[in-house]
């Protein structure tokens, strides 16, 4: 059986639609499942429980746990960052391997290309008054490095619904630190070349 099978049936799902597993940058699989308009999003990872582990299988768990724990940070702290809500996580046994699983429900958002068409349009307004703002004020600016950070914010990571954000996903590299590495990442990743340009200018004076 599946382990998509069993996960469904330890949810109490019995009829559901589910996407093409995919893996993160880090190894972690994700499958979504959509059961009477409902949506739910499978985290899964290969665990052995043992602690004598390679330094790949290790960088899963790793990912694995921080994506978990970050989650399960933001439903005790009642913290409003939009993305998904964790629902529950447990471990199941398939073909003599043992996997863990975390089960959350998110948004079903736009088709990509058209995702991708309102993160253009975001950029446009959000991204451009932010340059203006960095390029006026930069002397006044001065960040804690105390901060809860994603560590790979991208455009994809992204989802936005009429023109608002309403999910950030792969929270798998958060970790304390400025703020500004994740704008920057976010910028030099998922601008467009001119803006891009205008930042490196900005940069450049800085320095």
């Amino acid at each position: 059986m599946q382990v998509t099978e069993l996960v469904a049936r330890e949810l109490g799902i019995f009829e559901y639609e589910q996407t093409r597993p995919q893996a993160s940058v880090n190894g972690v699989t994700t499958v979504e499942l959509e059961s009477r308009g409902v949506w739910y999003r499978m985290h899964l990872v290969r665990d052995a429980n043992n602690e004598a582990v390679t330094m790949e299988e290790g960088a899963r768990l790793g990912a694995f746990y921080n994506s978990k724990f970050f989650l399960e940070l933001l439903d005790t702290e009642k913290l409003e960052i939009p993305c998904e809500k964790l629902i529950r996580s447990f471990q199941i046994e398939d073909q003599h391997a043992n996997h863990s699983i975390f089960v959350t429900n998110f948004y079903f958002v736009r088709a990509v290309k058209e995702n991708h068409e309102n993160i253009m349009e975001q950029q446009q307004t959000l991204l451009h008054p932010l340059i203006e703002e960095l390029s006026d004020y930069h002397e006044q600016i001065a960040f804690d490095s105390h901060f809860l950070c994603h560590g790979k914010l991208t455009g994809e990571n992204c989802k936005f619904e009429d023109e608002a954000l309403i999910e950030i996903t792969d929270w798998e590299q958060i970790h304390f630190t400025d703020p500004a590495y994740d704008l920057s990442f976010l910028i030099i990743t998922s601008s467009d070349p001119s803006i891009r340009h205008n930042i490196h200018k900005i940069f450049r004076a800085l320095s």
